[in-house]
Order: C-alpha cells, then sequence, then structure tokens
C-alpha cells in the first residue's frame, strides 16, 4: 500500500478508495427491492460522500428521477417482476444524460443497450465506487 503525506486515509477500510470532490456532492438514485443489499449500498456511497436517493421498486425510482435532480442511477438489475435494462430505458427517455449503471449476479447482459456500466454483485466497494467515479468523469 503507498501512503501520501497529508493525504486522507481510505474511506472504507480498502487500500483504494474513489470520493467525489468536496465543492458537491453527486447525488446518486439507488434502486434496490432487497432491503439488506440498499442498506450496505447506501452506506458505502454515503461514507464516500454521495448523497443517495432510494428507491425499492423501478416505479417509485421513476417519480424520483422526475421530482428531482439526480446525477446518476444505480439498480439492481432484477427487481421484483422488474427487469433494471427496463428501467433504464424509461428513465433514458425521460432524462438520457443520466449515466444508469447496473448491478447484477450475470456477468453479460446482452439487452442492456441504455445502460452506462455494469458492476457484477462480486465486486467489492472499491470496484463500485470506481464504475460511479467514471461514470460520473470525476
Amino acid at each position: 500500500m503507498y501512503t501520501f503525506p497529508n493525504a486522507p486515509a481510505p474511506s472504507i477500510g480498502s487500500e483504494c478508495s474513489v470520493t467525489p470532490s468536496p465543492k458537491k456532492s453527486p447525488v446518486i438514485l439507488c434502486v434496490e427491492d432487497k432491503p439488506q443489499a440498499l442498506f450496505l449500498r447506501k452506506a458505502v456511497l454515503e461514507k464516500s460522500g454521495y448523497t443517495v436517493v432510494s428507491a425499492t421498486s423501478g416505479s417509485e425510482a421513476l417519480m424520483l428521477l422526475k421530482a428531482q435532480h439526480v446525477d446518476l442511477v444505480l439498480s439492481d438489475h432484477h427487481l421484483r417482476g422488474e427487469l433494471g435494462t427496463a428501467i433504464a430505458a424509461e428513465m433514458k427517455a425521460l432524462k438520457p444524460k443520466v449515466p444508469v449503471l447496473l448491478i447484477s449476479g450475470k456477468e453479460d447482459i446482452s439487452n442492456a443497450t441504455h445502460v452506462d456500466g455494469l458492476v457484477s454483485k462480486a465486486a467489492g466497494p472499491t470496484q463500485l465506487l470506481v464504475a460511479i467515479a467514471r461514470a460520473l468523469r470525476l
């Protein structure tokens, strides 16, 4: 592990962390129907400096996306009765410039045409934060 003088400690207990700039906290709409997964994902994102708005369904996420400013959507691919790819298509129709990342246990989602990135459920917090930073171009 490399250390740098006057640098803050990693924010989530890993050797590498990616945090947003302190100027403005990007708003992430986190969509997950499993309470424990939503709680953990939200905790990691907030600890990394993001503002998190959460939804437990695609319809709730679409309402939130219409109602408030969102910089990025992070959604589970398999929600109860809904697929993240279908939700992403509706979101892109509303706000085409907002990046949408899907989290999935599958490595390849062939019909993910409206998705800006895919994060494996096997990935740890660091990989998730890197994917978010890339999507936001931080």
